[in-house]
């Protein structure tokens, strides 16, 4: 069950990139994987590449920036503890920068589910609803130069 929820966030996020009409050369790699590393959306264009970890859970999310022990608390009260995707997000980060170094690697944790309420994060951290990634992926285009051309892009 968890698996198919977790497939479902995937496909919400991915058919927002239809509506997004960017002007800017890009490919998207879905389910990417590569040794122990699993990513859920590679972002790939001439300027950056955006790791997209995808969490598709409802509730209200908790990230203790001191312990990262990432939490989320139910409508009746009980509380669950989950990975944490940001750790994650890193990890796969760090594996992909042993590859390439041409380009600028981001990530960024997209809850899918529109009944998510973020309760408290760490500063500056890049956690957004599905709601908001065109406007977080249009404020990283704007913010860099072009890297690569087409040709390099493909």
């Amino acid at each position: 069950m968890r698996v198919q929820q977790g497939l479902a966030g995937e496909f919400y996020v991915d058919r927002q990139w239809q509506d997004m009409q960017l002007h800017e050369p890009y490919f998207l790699l879905h389910d990417f994987q590569i040794d122990a590393h699993q990513i859920d959306t590679i972002f790939l264009c001439r300027k950056f590449l955006l790791l997209l970890e995808i969490k598709n859970i409802a509730g209200r999310i908790h990230i203790d920036g001191a312990t990262h022990q990432f939490t989320r608390k139910l409508g009746d009260g009980s509380e669950q503890g989950f990975r944490n995707p940001l750790n994650q997000a890193q990890r796969h980060q760090r594996m992909l920068a042993q590859y390439i170094s041409t380009l600028p690697i981001y990530y960024v944790v997209v809850l899918a589910h529109y009944k998510t309420i973020i309760e408290q994060m760490p500063p500056n951290t890049p956690i957004i609803h599905s709601s908001g990634l065109e406007l977080h992926v249009r404020k990283l285009l704007a913010s860099h130069k072009s890297i690569l051309s087409n040709e390099q892009l493909k």
